[in-house]
């Protein structure tokens, strides 16, 4: 008769069934409303990292609340529905747009950190990003700060500039 070891937590033959590779975890519910997605179906999707691109299935599906289709793992990272790049290739690509103060140099620079990238997706990212700025700035300023007096400032400085001049 022969004896065959038994799993501590009585598995049965020994083996841990719980090994099996399965995902840690999946993002089949929409963050904002919590809700499951319905009508779900896996799309490929492709994000530009500082790293490179990578290549993703993920969940698009049909929030149960709002009704509006989507991707939750977007929604939880925190990408528009078309978005192509990471946040933080986009903070990177802005930054380096500020330093080299061109689009041109930009990307030339882009490249030598082996991400390339072309001078007018760069020049869209700034632009979007500008409106972005600017809309908080509205919502922060109810209006925009008016100057007392134009005309008596201006006045000022050339009558200042004048006496330098004279002197």
């Amino acid at each position: 008769m022969k004896y065959w070891p038994k799993a501590a937590n009585g598995c049965g033959d020994g083996w841990k069934k719980s090994c099996n590779k399965r995902l840690i975890a999946k993002a089949a519910f929409f963050p904002q409303s919590g809700r499951k997605a319905r009508h779900r179906r896996k799309e490929p999707m492709g994000l530009r990292t500082v790293v490179g691109v990578i290549k993703l299935k993920v969940w698009q599906g049909q929030d149960g609340k709002g009704g509006h289709w989507g991707s939750p793992i977007k929604e939880k990272w925190g990408l528009k529905a078309h978005q192509q790049m990471s946040p933080a290739l986009e903070e990177k690509l802005a930054f380096t747009v500020t330093v080299t103060g061109s689009y041109e140099d930009a990307s030339q620079l882009a490249g030598k950190w082996d991400c390339p990238v072309d001078d007018s997706v760069i020049h869209g990212l700034v632009q979007r990003l500008g409106r972005k700025a600017e809309e908080q700035t509205r919502l922060r300023l109810p209006q925009p700060p008016v100057e007392k007096e134009p005309q008596k400032a201006a006045a000022r400085k050339r009558t200042t500039s004048l006496a330098r001049a004279n002197v």
